[in-house]
């Protein structure tokens, strides 16, 4: 599995974590979304789900991948 992959896999299990489920998909448009708001391309996440969610959420609430919190 290469790195794209494993940051795929860690923001699908973070959002699992918080009672979401979402597709690898879904994961990719959130990442890269929120990569793009820091002018990058794909930033690298590390191997750890800690902060994930908080970090990508108000993202996946823009994207209607989950709904809005209040």
């Amino acid at each position: 599995m290469d790195t794209y992959e494993q940051d795929v896999t860690l923001l699908v299990k973070a959002y699992r974590l918080e009672g979401y489920v979402i597709t690898n998909e879904q994961a990719e448009d959130i990442w890269s979304e929120y990569s793009n708001e820091l002018y990058a391309s794909w930033m690298m996440m590390g191997n750890k789900t800690d902060g994930l969610y908080e970090t990508t959420k108000k993202i996946a609430e823009k994207l209607k991948i989950i709904p809005p919190l209040k």
